[in-house]
């Protein structure tokens, strides 16, 4: 299970549907009574074994949540337990209702959870957050059409020593592993982490800085795709760009030497080249048509796979390689434009 989400211990809820299906919808806002039902509270054990009669203590401790309180309908051993972990004595929990009660200072009224849930029963917890001002944002196309995005922060933890307490902006909302991991790749570098060590507690007082930090962050986004707008390019450029992008990544593993693409490298150029001029809502004039061109070839066209399954092609676009390639483009166009268009020309030549 890509998702990891595993009933009866985890639940996400969801303001919106998730890809999964196994969300908990709520239209009308995520309520306390639903945060406290992914808050157990968290026993530390201290781990023994026994050797011929004998018990050492072997220095570390077991993590284990119990949902007697926060899940009342279960009853029973076996579900009301679950073990998130075993730890050195110097690992310190921070437990979700912790994270929780840091975004709610840092946060208040400035925006609303619209997903919240646990993972790989109980072992990681996650909470994104919209916020009322600055969450959303739209560029106008070409041709009329306008794209719009919406923005969260991300606080995610975990008690299996994978994560640290941490928040950070993201294009992403969580509702599965898959996102999560996705949504980690893709984060810049305005956020926080607290680490889980003896007396550690998530640093309240640095969520205003985050949120000052993400504001600036989201700030300079949308003065990069504006940018991206008003840079016209023609067709031998943005192929140039597109051919740039594919000759850089494999300069990186060639000693930073160009070379000239090899076929599925140049074949997929010449697509996104194709996607600038006719892809959804293009028209073939800017940076962001060509950014747009590639983002589709990655999301719904070849760079998925000519052969996927449906459901392949989708996780594929949304978790995987592809994504990955769509999140890098981006970057690389907003940052290392001429550098692209530079590598371009000359894996060109060679070829």
């Amino acid at each position: 299970m890509a998702h990891c989400i595993e009933k009866p211990i985890d639940e996400v809820y969801c303001v919106e549907k998730a890809w999964h299906g196994l969300e908990i919808l709520r239209p009308d806002g995520i309520t306390a009574d639903d945060v406290s039902r992914l808050c157990p509270k968290i026993h530390e054990v201290p781990l023994a074994v026994t050797i011929d009669g004998e018990t050492l203590d072997v220095g570390e401790k077991t993590l284990v949540a119990d949902y007697k309180d926060c899940r009342p309908e279960i009853v029973g051993n076996v579900n009301r337990f679950a073990v998130l972990g075993s730890h050195g004595n110097k690992y310190g929990v921070i437990s979700n209702c912790e994270l929780y009660e840091a975004l709610k200072a840092g946060i208040g009224d400035a925006g609303k959870v619209v997903t919240a849930g646990t993972l790989g029963k109980g072992k990681r917890a996650f909470f994104s957050v919209l916020l009322n001002e600055g969450g959303e944002f739209s560029f106008k196309r070409s041709n009329g059409t306008r794209d719009d995005y919406k923005a969260h922060i991300n606080f995610v933890t975990s008690h299996d020593g994978t994560l640290a307490a941490q928040a950070y902006d993201s294009m992403i909302r969580i509702v599965c592993q898959n996102t999560l991991d996705w949504s980690l790749e893709a984060a810049g570098e305005v956020g926080f982490k607290v680490y889980h060590t003896a007396g550690s507690a998530v640093a309240m007082q640095k969520m205003g800085e985050l949120l000052a930090a993400v504001l600036e962050g989201r700030r300079e986004f949308v003065g990069a795709m504006g940018e991206l707008e008003q840079i016209q390019l023609s067709t031998s450029q943005a192929r140039e760009i597109a051919t740039g992008y594919f000759a850089l990544i494999g300069a990186r593993m060639n000693g930073g030497k160009v070379e000239a693409l090899a076929t599925r490298s140049a074949n997929a150029a010449d697509e996104i080249t194709a996607l600038f001029g006719r892809g959804k809502g293009n028209e073939g004039k800017t940076a962001y048509d060509l950014l747009n061109g590639a983002t589709e070839y990655w999301t719904s066209g070849d760079g998925v796979g000519k052969k996927a399954s449906d459901a392949k092609r989708i996780s594929s676009a949304a978790f995987g390689t592809a994504a990955e390639h769509k999140v890098r483009f981006a970057s690389m166009l907003r940052g290392k434009r001429d550098e692209m268009l530079e590598a371009g020309r000359e894996a060109l030549a060679l070829s």
